[in-house]
């Protein structure tokens, strides 16, 4: 144990906490008294122990508990508290799973949109730089942003009109080939943003 102040507790290592851990587990195995199933219920929920693992020891505890008179009602208590643990721990998974899904499926609909923008891109001319690629494929993810309701009209504007004037600062020998590439990828003329 770490040295405290005068006045507080003291605070545990992680070996100590995992000792009492085991401790704890002992006592709630070994004690087979029908009345203590809800203290022992008590005890499991207050171990650091991953979620279905405590719900699985309260269910096993439960088990046990029905074989005696008293133990079946102390049971319910228990189990009443672990049933709500149980739907809320569920609702919670079935949550995550949406959400899961739907990140997938904006993602995958993301790949689509850049992957029809990118098969109508014009043929690129003979020594186009590196930094030109970069930037069309900037433009590509932008337009998919705002297709996909990322980015607002607004924002969507500034990023587009500062992406087009630094590309034509970039490399004035393709500015023929990026406002191509602008009017094919976003539907907007480059002269227009001017």
């Amino acid at each position: 144990m770490q040295e405290s102040k005068e006045g507080q507790l003291p605070k545990l290592s992680w070996k100590s906490k995992v000792a009492i851990s085991i401790l704890l587990v002992a006592v709630v195995g070994v004690v087979d008294i029908p009345q203590t199933v809800r203290i022992k219920a008590m005890i499991i929920k207050a171990l650091p122990l991953h979620h279905e693992t405590t719900i699985s020891l309260i269910k096993n505890l439960c088990k046990a508990a029905h074989n005696t008179k008293d133990g079946a009602s102390n049971c319910y208590y228990a189990h009443q508290s672990v049933s709500a643990e149980m739907k809320q721990h569920e609702a919670w998974k079935a949550k995550d799973k949406k959400a899961a899904a739907e990140r997938a499926a904006a993602k995958k609909a993301e790949k689509a949109i850049e992957a029809e923008l990118a098969a109508r891109l014009p043929a690129p001319p003979l020594g186009l730089p590196t930094i030109v690629e970069l930037a069309v494929k900037r433009l590509i993810v932008l337009q998919t942003s705002y297709d996909m309701k990322a980015i607002s009209q607004t924002n969507y504007m500034e990023q587009l009109l500062s992406e087009v004037r630094h590309l034509r600062a970039l490399s004035p020998r393709y500015r023929e080939y990026i406002d191509n590439v602008t009017k094919v990828v976003t539907g907007i003329d480059p002269a227009r943003l001017e």
